[in-house]
């Protein structure tokens, strides 16, 4: 069988939310297939990778049921990923109290002697900056990572390692807020995919193949901004005790102690949970296969000539009644 077909009124009928075969249609023409498919379908529809990827999976296209529950699931599993990404993506923030509801990494700084423990500063780290909270004072200092280099010497080399103080400021321009970003934004479409692929009379193999796509897509920025921000970033504060004598207590030889504690934060949580979800969402879609209409040139066919049954009986019917129409003028007195 070719892997071209020129007759396509099957597609360009769900293209405009007339499609005559089965029953419903997707609440809104946003969720029809894109017109954009009319202009090349042989790339985007007809060609033989889309009609293998839309073959492949493990239910029967045909029902209905299965359909609507593995589309729901597809959709749920999409917005509650939308919704963990953009809680993740608010690590993106340098303001103070957005930052400091929305860490991806927590860390607590002691510094203590034998005598005397001293107050405890808490780090908030996010994907452009990081916040300071000293308990002493109860104040919040907002620091960009782009700072850090310039205040080496002035109180941040308590927290970064000096000579890796620019790898949070390049890590976070390359690597770690556009990849968080556009795995935000590919949600979007995969939720009108969802609601396209319940019905099976709108169904199409470039559905399909987009809503893998973009979850895919959204899988690789969400993890390559974990790996950079995890395995670049993150060990670029200090997380080894450190101790040193102590010149300001009335006994110099008093070893004070500093110690670092660092735990994940709820932006990394939401970043698990939401690859985990669009993962979810690609294996509903990757065991859900297209009508067989879609890859049929037999069912194209006879879709064609329904089509074309139905255009002759119209003209017919129109034919008629002209002629009737005239015939009635023709007697009239």
């Amino acid at each position: 069988m070719s892997c071209l077909n020129t007759k396509r009124d099957w597609l360009i009928d769900r293209i405009h939310g007339k499609s005559r075969v089965g029953s419903g249609r997707p609440p809104c023409f946003v969720c029809y297939p894109p017109p954009l498919i009319k202009c090349c379908p042989w790339l985007l529809e007809d060609n033989c990778v889309c009609k293998a990827i839309g073959w492949t999976g493990c239910v029967p296209s045909a029902n209905e049921a299965v359909r609507d529950w593995l589309s729901l699931f597809a959709f749920l599993a999409n917005l509650l990923a939308l919704n963990c990404f953009i809680y993740a993506a608010m690590g993106v923030a340098t303001s103070r109290d957005i930052l400091k509801r929305t860490p991806w990494s927590v860390g607590i700084v002691t510094t203590k002697n034998d005598a005397i423990e001293f107050a405890q500063v808490t780090l908030r780290v996010g994907l452009r900056a990081v916040v300071l909270r000293d308990d002493a004072t109860g104040e919040d200092r907002s620091i960009l990572f782009d700072e850090f280099c310039d205040l080496t010497g002035r109180g941040i080399d308590n927290y970064v390692k000096p000579e890796d103080c620019d790898v949070c400021a390049d890590a976070s321009r390359r690597y770690m807020v556009i990849p968080l970003l556009i795995a935000v934004v590919f949600c979007v479409p995969s939720l009108v995919t969802d609601i396209m692929r319940q019905y099976s009379n709108y169904d199409i193999n470039f559905g399909k193949c987009w809503a893998i796509t973009t979850c895919c897509v959204s899988i690789a920025g969400a993890v390559l901004t974990y790996y950079f921000y995890y395995q670049k970033c993150l060990p670029t504060f200090l997380d080894e005790d450190v101790l040193f004598p102590d010149a300001d207590q009335d006994d110099p030889n008093i070893p004070t102690m500093r110690t670092y504690e660092w735990t994940d934060a709820i932006g990394m949580y939401c970043i698990f949970v939401a690859i985990g979800l669009r993962s979810f969402s690609c294996i509903m879609h990757c065991v859900l296969p297209t009508p067989s209409i879609t890859r049929d040139k037999r069912e194209q066919d006879e879709y064609e000539l329904i089509q074309y049954k139905k255009y002759r009986k119209e003209e017919f019917s129109g034919s008629a009644h002209d002629y009737d129409s005239q015939s009635s003028d023709s007697f009239s007195p």
